[in-house]
């Protein structure tokens, strides 16, 4: 059988890898995983962070705004974030 990893554990896995210095492996990850559960949000709030700690704002937006797309209720949390990012914070 083939068996997808858990999505948290993915996440997880994610985390640690971008925290112990190896960001790319823990963009793999993420990307892996918003194949494997395209719907979840996890791995697309990771990716926007990951995106706004390596210098890559407008990425992080569209990713920040894809997070909305599949929760809405992140929207005012979001917006805020997206407005730091746009005047120059994090």
């Amino acid at each position: 059988f083939d068996v997808a990893p858990a999505e948290f554990i993915m996440t997880v896995s994610a985390v640690e890898l971008k925290n112990g210095g190896s960001t790319d492996k823990a963009v793999e990850i993420l990307e892996y995983q918003t194949e494997l559960y395209p719907g979840m949000v996890n791995a697309w709030w990771q990716l926007a962070n990951i995106a706004v700690e390596t210098g890559d704002k407008q990425k992080a937006i569209e990713l920040l705004r894809k997070c909305v797309e599949l929760n809405p209720s992140m929207k005012n949390m979001v917006d805020r974030r997206i407005e730091s990012l746009e005047s120059g914070g994090q």
